[in-house]
């Protein structure tokens, strides 16, 4: 399954952001495990965009972009 950046954010960050711990969890390894993250694709999804820890460091810098 391939998602766009944009169905990336709103399938596997956003719910670990709004249902879980804020942006702590995305450095959580277990992150990958969450219903909502496992039903979108989970850590597939996120490779077929690039290295899964630079989408999450990029979703990371836009959240706390001023």
């Amino acid at each position: 399954m391939h998602l766009s950046e944009a169905d990336t954010r709103a399938k596997l960050i956003d719910p670990v952001l709004h249902n879980r711990g804020g942006t702590e969890e995305l450095e959580n390894p277990y992150i990958f495990n969450a219903p909502d993250v496992v039903k979108a694709g989970g850590l597939n999804a996120l490779k077929s965009l690039g290295e899964p820890k630079d989408i999450i460091n990029e979703a990371k810098k836009r959240l706390f972009a001023v």
